[in-house]
């Protein structure tokens, strides 16, 4: 089972894969698929089962590449709600990964 640390690094990773490295590398696809591919099917798979509060922030932060500030901004929230929201994400998470 990965610890809250290891879920946290998988999350930055998963996020500058969406922001910077999927869409710029898409033509180059051999059939077989890196390790951050198989980290985010993985994460997705997850996600797919947690409250839609959860995929929601989870799908604003870490697949469109939004900040916690800017989230709260953009949905008229504080960002110590957004910051609480993560930290169950990330528990959620750590709760049930295999």
């Amino acid at each position: 089972m990965k610890d809250l640390k290891e879920i946290k690094q998988d999350l930055l990773e998963i996020r500058h894969y969406y922001s910077h490295i999927r869409d710029n590398c898409a033509g180059e696809k051999v059939g077989v698929k890196t390790s951050v591919e198989e980290l985010t099917e993985k994460y997705s798979s997850v996600i797919k089962n947690a409250p839609i509060v959860l995929y929601e922030l989870y799908c604003a932060l870490y697949i469109e590449g939004n900040t916690m500030e800017s989230l709260a901004d953009k949905w008229c929230y504080s960002f110590s709600t957004i910051y609480k929201r993560n930290r169950k994400l990330v528990k959620f998470l750590h709760e049930n990964m295999n």
